[in-house]
């Protein structure tokens, strides 16, 4: 067995692999950390698993002519470890070739043509990644962008639940409906919501696929470098297909995602509306989270929060809870627009409107005002006004979306009890 191939290529297919095979591992899989490395001189397969997630990448002399030069025969790895011995090789640039070959029960990894004594040798495996992953020939077919879907993965993703109690709280929900695709996380308290639109061939309702963060982050790197992909949704595992890829994630613990949209999509509901600039919420965030005791959320309410009062005059921000051993009063400008309410006042944990604030990817945040209770929830948008496009039929400034997508978030009040 001989394996041939461009040391910057080989080093990004296993970089690639080693994600698949040392993140987000399930905990009895003994077949993780490993990639197995099907050589033949018409194409090289690289399959790594991590339990959840198997993966194959293809390479084909067309991607890479040095491979037609390798001989026939499988050999599995260490990954991490053959990824650096690969990786700390000296080259005399990044398209010198590799040449891996077997002797006994070790490989040997040294640069073609060098007249320097420098190579490696590592131990092989006795047991290989034998799986196939086959299209299935029944499920929901659907076609994504692999840049819209890494920036609707990265844009949500750090709404995930800290804490772990909920296992939907760990997931990524992708809900692909007839003319747009949403990317949703979030904590039970707090999440984001980002809309791309897209022609779908699925029914009005929707369908939905949960995909654990731990896991889309995987998916991400793999699928890193192409155009487009497709997704099979079938019950019980996903599968992931196109040029050089090939991937199933089965054995999702939850099928169907929490009901998000009742809370999302409340605006008609809004007693009031008001824009913010994004830097200076910022500003006023960093101050809140300057005064949290380090036994507020020991002591005191469990959580450190901030009443929030907003009106024609601008925005009051203030931490005075009698709990509160720091404190801090803040006013901002907004642009405020009455729809019921003259004014609108709660009280939001820092956390969510900290992690919202820098979330945020537009100049502005617009704050929908739904409800002042306990519980009660405020949506926001990321937004760039421009009153160039006029204002819609309640008077609000219209925003520009060049891409007719939009990043929505919404939260809960969150009342000090000890106030």
């Amino acid at each position: 067995m001989k394996l041939q191939m461009k040391k910057n290529q080989l080093l990004n297919v296993l970089n690639k692999m080693v994600d698949v095979a040392t993140k987000a591992i399930k905990s009895d899989e003994e077949s993780v950390g490993r990639v197995t490395i099907e050589v033949d001189p018409k194409q090289v397969s690289f399959k790594a698993s991590n339990g959840y997630l198997n993966a194959i990448y293809t390479v084909t002399p067309e991607q890479d002519s040095s491979i037609s030069k390798s001989e026939t025969g499988v050999f599995t790895v260490d990954a991490v470890v053959f990824r650096n011995v690969v990786k700390a090789m000296a080259t005399k640039s990044e398209d010198s070739v590799a040449i891996i070959d077997m002797e006994g029960d070790m490989l040997k990894i040294l640069e073609a043509g060098s007249k320097l004594k420098k190579h490696a040798t590592l131990q092989v495996l006795s047991s290989h990644h034998d799986f196939r992953i086959d299209r299935p020939t029944k499920g929901v077919s659907l076609k994504f962008e692999t840049d819209i879907f890494c920036r609707g993965i990265n844009r949500v993703a750090p709404f995930v639940s800290k804490l772990g109690y909920d296992i939907s709280f760990q997931m990524i929900c992708l809900h692909v409906f007839p003319d747009q695709t949403r990317y949703v996380c979030g904590d039970g308290g707090c999440f984001a919501i980002y809309e791309y639109p897209q022609k779908n061939n699925v029914n009005a309702d929707g369908v939905e696929c949960l995909i654990p963060v731990n896991q889309s982050f995987i998916l991400e790197n793999l699928l890193a470098g192409i155009q487009d992909f497709e997704l099979i949704l079938k019950k019980g595992e996903y599968y992931f297909a196109s040029g050089p890829v090939v991937a199933r994630l089965q054995g999702v613990p939850v099928d169907e995602y929490v009901n998000y949209s009742q809370h999302a999509y409340q605006q008609d509901k809004a007693t009031a509306v008001f824009d913010m600039e994004t830097k200076d919420l910022i500003d006023a965030m960093t101050l809140v989270g300057a005064v949290k005791g380090k036994d507020t959320e020991v002591q005191g309410s469990g959580v450190h929060t901030f009443k929030l009062r907003a009106s024609a005059d601008g925005v009051n921000i203030l931490v005075d809870s009698p709990s509160a051993k720091y404190r801090c009063d803040i006013d901002k400008p907004c642009n405020f627009y009455k729809m019921s309410k003259d004014t609108f006042q709660s009280e939001y944990a820092h956390c969510f409107v900290r992690d919202i604030a820098s979330a945020v990817v537009d100049p502005q945040i617009r704050f929908f005002c739904i409800s002042e209770d306990q519980a009660g929830v405020l949506v926001a948008e990321s937004v760039k006004v421009n009153s160039a496009l006029g204002k819609d039929a309640k008077g609000i400034p219209l925003a520009d979306r060049p891409d007719k997508d939009r990043f929505l978030f919404f939260f809960a009040a969150t009342i000090d009890s000890n106030a």
